[in-house]
């Protein structure tokens, strides 16, 4: 599944790893969470859309997101709101963060 998205996107190494940053984040504040089948895909999705939106100069809305995760409009929407919330909008990552990782 990430492989599929990452070839679709080319986009590089690095913003796939800005959009794992943000997993740790979600994961850090909500360690105790559990998800039902499929989560992972749905959470490294919204990651990824986050990090592309914030860290590409590319402007693409949720809509294009469809056939490349194979997923509705509705639910892109709500997995990217669930995660913003999630990591208190927290998206920004500092150099120093990056280089950590």
């Amino acid at each position: 599944f990430c492989e599929k998205i990452l070839g679709a996107t080319e986009t590089s190494f690095s913003l796939c790893l800005c959009a794992l940053k943000l997993i740790d984040r979600l994961r850090a504040r909500n360690s105790g969470a559990c998800g039902s089948d499929g989560f992972e895909y749905r959470i490294f999705i919204a990651a990824y859309i986050i990090a592309y939106k914030f860290f590409t100069e590319r402007s693409i809305n949720n809509k294009a997101w469809e056939p490349v995760c194979g997923m509705e409009v509705s639910q892109i929407n709500i997995m990217e709101t669930e995660m913003l919330f999630g990591i208190s909008f927290n998206i920004n990552i500092t150099s120093e963060e990056f280089m950590e990782w």
